[in-house]
């Protein structure tokens, strides 16, 4: 029983986590809210590879559903 009850409180607090942080991820792109850095090619693997978005992030939103 208590373990349902932790589950469903970790979950409450996974989604919002994860929200924040595909949006923060997303916000890489956009270095100091300029768009010059994606253009020219100046944003690391990590950045394109989608990492933080598909593992932070929408894989966190699966689980906690």
């Amino acid at each position: 029983m208590g373990s349902r009850k932790c589950g469903g409180c970790l979950s409450c607090l996974l989604i919002p986590l994860a929200l924040w942080s595909i949006i923060v991820n997303i916000l890489l792109y956009f270095p100091n809210g300029q768009t010059s850095y994606a253009s020219s090619n100046k944003l690391t693997n990590y950045v394109w590879y989608f990492e933080g978005i598909c593992f932070s992030g929408v894989m966190m939103l699966i689980v906690a559903t």
